[in-house]
């Protein structure tokens, strides 16, 4: 049997390895996990399954790893605990042959929250899931295809994922990603009437939606909808109040984000300011030229104490 500390843990089937039980993963979290102060929600998940008495945790390692990889924590998983979960996760997809980790698997390496993003992994786990029937799969493959992550981008087979995921459950993600489809004309005939009807499809799916995980998207739904609207007061100016709180709700769940790791949340905010900063020179505008006659006439917004991030 090879040495406990000489697991390959970038290879997908370890079979040659120890299938790790309660002790080999309290020796590996002893001895390969460094202090967790930092990482608070992880420290108190680990001290809460470690058994100094008998040196063994006091579950299996599997449901310690679901339990880290579920954790809510506004760090990026260090790199000792990323490789214990993936090498349980990888036991029970190769050698306990349990199919529904390999979505988890996909996860690991699509989420910037684990720290160590690799779409080339990502994208060849979701498509095992994805033959493994496991739904979420499906849209993700989509994002893959649609933004070329971990494989050359394909508008059809993108279209086709958003499309049939949305069959599958009313899905705001999947409906926001038809929306732009729509919008830039890939794989179908570009329709921006259609495109809109989709965004506020999504937004209505959202509020309706039940769901106690943060859900990343609502910032890029957020600031597609401010958008469609800013575009749409060309021909009805109070459109572009409309726009303005869209814009501000973008914003809020791009900060969200950022606070969570989610990737392009940076990226996010800087095109909400910038829209934001547009909108408000717009709105002062249309406010100036509809009390042009008043003499108490107030800009909507004074950019001036915006600062310079504006």
């Amino acid at each position: 049997m090879k040495k406990l500390f000489d697991y390959d843990f970038g290879q997908d089937k370890d079979l040659d390895y120890p299938f790790m039980d309660r002790e080999i993963a309290y020796r590996v979290i002893r001895n390969r996990l460094y202090k967790f102060d930092y990482y608070v929600e992880y420290e108190k998940i680990i001290n809460n399954a470690m058994d100094t008495e008998i040196e063994e945790i006091n579950m299996a390692p599997i449901e310690l790893a679901d339990q880290l990889f579920e954790a809510t924590t506004t760090k990026k998983m260090p790199m000792a605990i990323f490789l214990f979960v993936e090498k349980c996760f990888k036991d029970f997809y190769y050698q306990a042959h349990d199919t529904s980790y390999s979505y988890k698997i996909a996860r690991l390496y699509y989420d910037e929250i684990y720290g160590n993003v690799d779409y080339k992994k990502a994208f060849k786990y979701f498509k095992k899931a994805d033959k493994d029937n496991i739904g979420y799969a499906i849209l993700n493959l989509g994002e893959c295809y649609l933004l070329g992550r971990g494989t050359e981008k394909n508008y059809r087979k993108a279209y086709q994922c958003f499309a049939a995921y949305t069959i599958l459950v009313p899905s705001p993600e999947a409906t926001m990603y038809l929306g732009d489809m729509y919008r830039h004309g890939y794989y179908v005939d570009k329709d921006i009437a259609l495109s809109n009807e989709f965004y506020i499809k999504a937004e209505k799916m959202a509020k309706e939606e039940f769901s106690t995980r943060h859900r990343h998207y609502l910032g890029d739904l957020f600031y597609r909808l401010g958008n469609a609207y800013y575009k749409m007061a060309e021909s009805e100016p109070d459109m572009y109040l409309r726009a303005y709180d869209y814009y501000n709700s973008a914003l809020l769940e791009y900060n969200k984000n950022k606070i969570h790791c989610v990737r392009g949340a940076d990226d996010g905010i800087n095109r909400v300011v910038k829209a934001r900063r547009k909108i408000i020179k717009k709105l002062n505008e249309f406010y100036k030229y509809k009390n042009a006659n008043e003499n108490d006439y107030k800009p909507f917004f004074n950019l001036d104490i915006l600062g310079e991030e504006f």
